[in-house]
């Protein structure tokens, strides 16, 4: 080895030294301030990404059996108290407003961190939310950076920053009687056309949201969680051809579908009552009704236990008599 080749040599390797330090310095610093700026409570005065959904973390460890996760679709229109009522599932709803795929995983993750539940939901009208492939890619690398380092998604906390920030103990008091659901009793009819024609052609899957369904179906299968696919009525945002796109996916996987668009007597949704901004979201009257059908289908399918007469579930009853009172308090 001459003179330049080791010259040369050295320099790579000073190189690489000096990245790997930085790197090393980088990694303690994000993980640091992910610990300090990471919410140490679920409360909304936390800063803590949709509250209502990661109430969730005040619940007892394993203690739900089914959880529903997608946009605002599935939140709209599931409501666990009703069933709690109807059947005594303990179930929770994982919903936000404009939920990717990738997004529905790392939530879903984190939350069987704490929960081992029998039977996952998963509402599927997300798989076609995306925007341009642009900013789809900056949104899935986001995504990824939040779910390993907090300090990306809650890098504004500073302002709000308490001596408990620091100290890292997590402490989650939210206790959230709607378990996630979004309930509002109004009424804006939709009164477009009829949207689910039969069509021959199927709507392309993106690369993306696939891989991260595939993901999900992975993980539920490792954890031994059964997996409902659901489409909840949306005039707006659903029709055939998206229809016969998750149909031939949840085929090809062996998923039990239900698409609640169809027509189906059980379910009956009126669109001149049950919606609450012209089609796209159920209200309160068409949750009740979608949540029935899901509540009998999920007890004559799957192996879900009563609680209601379970000592250690006697919070979900008085939990119940929040919701009755606060639906009563507005006249349903």
């Amino acid at each position: 080895m001459n003179f330049n080749q080791r010259t040369l040599l050295k320099s790579g390797f000073l190189f690489l030294l000096k990245m790997a330090v930085f790197l090393g310095i980088a990694l303690v610093l994000l993980t640091g301030a992910s610990q300090v700026l990471k919410p140490k409570d679920n409360t909304p005065a936390s800063g803590i990404k949709e509250p209502e959904t990661r109430a969730i973390y005040t619940e007892r460890e394993n203690s739900l059996d089914v959880i529903a996760i997608g946009n605002s679709d599935i939140y709209a229109a599931y409501t666990p108290m009703q069933l709690w009522k109807d059947y005594g599932l303990a179930s929770y709803v994982c919903g936000e407003p404009g939920q990717r795929v990738y997004e529905a995983y790392y939530l879903l993750k984190s939350v069987l961190e704490h929960q081992s539940p029998r039977v996952v939901v998963y509402e599927t009208d997300e798989i076609f939310q995306n925007a341009s492939p642009a900013k789809e890619r900056e949104k899935l690398i986001f995504a990824g950076l939040a779910d390993k380092f907090p300090v990306f998604q809650y890098h504004n906390r500073w302002k709000m920053l308490k001596p408990e920030d620091f100290t890292g103990k997590v402490k989650y008091t939210f206790d959230n009687f709607w378990k996630g659901f979004r309930y509002t009793d109004r009424v804006d009819a939709y009164l477009g056309k009829r949207y689910m024609r039969r069509r021959k052609r199927i709507t392309t899957m993106d690369p993306i949201p696939r891989y991260y369904l595939d993901k999900i179906v992975a993980l539920c299968r490792e954890k031994g969680i059964e997996l409902l696919f659901v489409e909840v009525p949306s005039a707006n945002s659903w029709n055939y051809k998206r229809h016969r796109t998750v149909a031939q996916y949840a085929k090809e996987n062996e998923i039990p579908f239900l698409d609640l668009n169809k027509p189906g007597k059980e379910y009956q949704v009126d669109w001149i009552s049950d919606t609450r901004d012209k089609g796209d979201h159920m209200n309160y009257n068409g949750a009740r009704k979608i949540t029935a059908y899901l509540g009998k289908y999920l007890k004559e399918n799957y192996t879900l236990p009563d609680r209601r007469e379970d000592p250690a579930y006697a919070d979900w009853n008085a939990d119940l008599q929040k919701y009755e009172k606060a639906i009563q308090s507005v006249g349903l």
